[in-house]
This record gives structure tokens, sequence and C-alpha cells, in this order.
């Protein structure tokens, strides 16, 4: 959850590359994309769904470079305190 307006129009312009790159590169990426919630604009999800997590996720993903470009920033903004960072891993059923 962001802070502030200012915090999550920066994560926009800061996903933006990153979210394009995914979706047009990455082919083991079943679904990239981040939502805002209707209820709380504050409140962003990036839904991720990967075709293997040891291949696409960690092997591919996680080692590009827009990925490797755009981690750090939202560290940054964590430690900052502009944003709350949680999540969680699931399987298809």
């Amino acid at each position: 959850m962001f802070k502030t307006d200012e915090s999550l129009n920066q994560f926009q312009i800061d996903f933006k590359p990153l979210g394009e790159y995914v979706n047009a590169h990455e082919t083991g990426t079943l679904t990239y994309v981040a939502m805002q919630s209707d209820k709380n604009p504050l409140m962003v999800t990036i839904l991720e769904r990967y075709e293997d997590k040891e291949k696409a996720f960690l092997e591919v993903h996680r080692s590009s470079e827009p990925f490797l470009a755009f981690r750090p920033k939202l560290s940054a903004m964590a430690e900052a305190g502009l944003v709350t960072i949680s999540g969680e891993s699931f399987y298809d059923l």
C-alpha cells in the first residue's frame, strides 16, 4: 500500500517499462499486471503467473535487466516508508 499519491505515481512510472518488457519478452510469464484497488486507490497488487517457478520466475524473470532496474527503486520506496510491501505465492489448482 502506498502512503501518498506521489509515491503511487512514481511506482507507475517505474513499473511501466518492466510490465511492458515482461509481457513482450517473457514467454514463460502467463500474467504480469499491476492492478489498482477500486476501494483504496493507494493499494496496488501485482499479479504474476508463470509456467513454472524454477525457470520462468527464478531464472528468467528475476534476472532480466528491467526487473533488476525496477526492484531497487521499489525497495528504496519501502525503506523510505512510502510503501508497505506484502505478498504471497500460490499454485494454480
